[in-house]
């Protein structure tokens, strides 16, 4: 090592692969003493744990996006079913109101049809007044 420290005394080629036969048998230092191999354990140590961390950050991540995407997915599908129970309760809702309106135009027409048969003219042109029959309303007209 005192040979490396300053100038080789010699040129020599055979003189300088000693040295650097010396030195690869020496055990490798840092200045503090501690072992460069040991540097080299830490830091490939270190970068394992790096490694080991970024994967569970992104492990983490990607659970993180699979709940994420699942809660939309439960969303969605009440979201749907909301919508279908929504439409259901409209299609019921104007079933009925068809119904309802039909009922009451056959009753209306029923009871038309049974003042015409007691020839009960006053309560038939009451309830001929209450219907949209406009040609209905037109015939009375022309009659009176």
């Amino acid at each position: 090592r005192s040979m490396l420290s300053g100038a080789p005394k010699d040129c020599c080629g055979s003189q300088l692969l000693e040295q650097l036969h010396s030195l690869r048998r020496e055990p490798l230092s840092s200045m503090d003493g501690v072992s460069i191999w040991a540097e080299a354990r830490e830091e490939a140590a270190l970068r394992e744990e790096r490694a080991e961390r970024s994967k569970a950050r992104r492990k983490a991540y990607l659970k993180g996006l699979l709940e994420h995407a699942q809660r939309l997915q439960i969303e969605r599908t009440l979201a749907q079913s909301n919508q279908r129970k929504l439409l259901k309760d409209a299609e019921r809702f104007f079933r009925d109101k068809a119904r309802e309106e039909d009922r009451r135009k056959k009753r209306e027409h029923l009871e038309r049809m049974k003042a015409l048969r007691e020839n009960d003219e006053d309560q038939y042109l009451e309830l001929l007044k209450n219907t949209k029959n406009d040609r209905l309303l037109e015939l009375m007209k022309k009659t009176d």
